[in-house]
């Protein structure tokens, strides 16, 4: 990209481009800051360099601590790095890998998908872009409730012929009490 030549812009000019600029920045920052999913951005050797709030939080991280780990301390998933070094050499992505309990730290259902993207100071450089979602509290909503035990419902046992035949209604006939 070519840059223009400064001699030609006025500082005030310089100023509201940078403004404008710094206002975008920040616009952004803050809807990357407040999704509810959990965005890690991660450097082809799998060193973190940036996680937003909700990966964050739901990996115990503070936010100065973030850029001193690498990716399989934070998320051992197996096979993860592969499919990331898959991503970087294509460039393109890997969407909806779900890992289960077993699988993951926490014991939580998680999924996965992996961006490809340039290293914003370095473009020939790699980077990739992972979604993480935790969906374990989603899963127990959806899973189905545990079976009830069949309770076996008897019908009353049919009356006999001969206690049928004793059971007589007699029609009495209703007197009234004249009042005086």
């Amino acid at each position: 990209m070519e840059r223009a030549e400064l001699e030609q812009w006025k500082a005030k000019d310089v100023a509201r481009l940078l403004a404008l600029v710094e206002t975008e920045r920040r616009y952004y920052q803050d809807i990357v800051s407040t999704l509810p999913i959990g965005l890690l951005v991660v450097s082809a050797n799998l060193d973190i360099i940036s996680a937003n709030r909700a990966f964050r939080r739901n990996f115990n991280l503070r936010s100065q601590e973030v850029q001193r780990h690498r990716l399989p301390d934070i998320l051992p998933l197996e096979g993860l790095a592969g499919h990331i070094e898959e991503v970087i050499q294509s460039g393109g992505t890997r969407l909806h890998m779900v890992y289960e309990p077993e699988a993951t730290p926490g014991r939580r259902y998680l999924r996965v998908s992996i961006a490809s993207l340039r290293n914003w100071e370095e473009e020939s450089e790699r980077e990739v872009l992972l979604l993480v979602e935790d969906l374990t509290d989603v899963r127990a909503a959806l899973k189905p409730p545990p079976p009830q035990p069949v309770v076996e419902v008897k019908a009353p046992p049919a009356p006999s012929p001969d206690l049928a035949a004793a059971i007589r209604w007699k029609r009495i006939p209703l007197r009234s009490k004249s009042v005086r």
